[in-house]
């Protein structure tokens, strides 16, 4: 009988004890009180040709009134920040930081800005300006393979829109760099943008193709030696033989190739010059040089 009453009796004072802990704390919600917050400092372009370019604070204590739970809130759901519209602010100089500047919610007041009290300022007009890409592969072809063009981005150009006199100093916009080695064939492959510091780029990443072919070899024979009207080329014909990538190879099958002399010395050996593209190279001529003469 004694046990069953003592437990009747505690759980009665647990009850009791929970019961004035609630109400304790409805009480002191209520009342009201003062506190110190802190709360970021958002200076925010409300006209897009805007930005500020100077360091500032990225935070301000305040304080404020209010009932203990309306503080609470305001301070751990509302977060309320100070918000200062560019097109307000002078172009230099400093801003100083005022009560009215912050409106709160939740029946809390703003007593004071404690720190800081002002902020340096300095609001330029944002500008905007297209940009070359400059892609940084660096191609490793395998043996028996050669890069055939420079390696470029797709979109060749993006936008750049920050402070003057930063983007004043650059030139383009560098991509990543990427290494590629052995490479057998020619390919496409997604690169990130590096962003210049304070700038923003209006894409994070493009496209970037590079070719790689094989390199072949190709005889020609008998190609006649092209000279001036009124002289001749001795021998009249020669042959060659052209190293280069595979297209280029192709193509040249395709069209032929010349051999020329244009400014003809009298009784002189020279070499003949071919029409062949900057990739190919001539590995074996013969004869090597003919002699000019005027036609009788």
């Amino acid at each position: 009988m004694k046990y069953s009453n003592f437990v009747k009796d505690w759980k009665v004072r647990l009850i009791a004890l929970l019961l004035g802990s609630v109400i304790w704390l409805v009480i002191i919600s209520e009342e009201i009180a003062e506190k110190t917050i802190t709360i970021p400092i958002i200076p925010y372009a409300d006209k897009e040709d805007l930005i500020w370019t100077y360091p500032y604070p990225q935070n301000a204590v305040v304080r404020v009134q209010g009932k203990v739970r309306s503080i609470w809130w305001l301070e751990k759901v509302i977060r309320p920040k100070l918000k200062l519209p560019l097109s307000t602010l002078p172009d230099s100089g400093y801003v100083v930081l005022k009560v009215d500047m912050l409106e709160l919610e939740g029946n809390v007041k703003l007593l004071s800005i404690v720190k800081p009290d002002s902020l340096p300022v300095k609001v330029e007009k944002r500008i905007v300006k297209i940009l070359p890409i400059q892609p940084n592969l660096i191609i490793f072809p395998a043996e028996g393979f050669m890069v055939t063009n420079l390696p470029y981005a797709l979109p060749s150009q993006v936008e750049v829109s920050g402070k003057k006199n930063e983007i004043l100093k650059i030139q383009s916009i560098p991509t990543d760099t990427v290494v590629i080695q052995n490479a057998t064939t020619s390919g496409q492959l997604k690169v990130k943008l590096k962003s210049p510091m304070g700038l923003t780029i209006g894409l994070k990443e493009v496209d970037v193709k590079y070719q790689v072919e094989r390199i072949v070899e190709k005889s020609f024979d008998n190609v006649e030696v092209l000279v001036p009207q009124g002289w001749t080329a001795v021998p009249f014909w020669i042959s060659f033989k052209i190293q280069g990538p595979s297209s280029e190879i192709a193509n040249l099958q395709k069209r032929g190739i010349q051999a020329k002399i244009s400014t003809p010395i009298v009784n002189t050996k020279v070499k003949p010059y071919l029409d062949i593209p900057p990739n190919c190279k001539i590995i074996e001529m013969k004869p090597e040089q003919v002699e000019i003469r005027r036609k009788e």
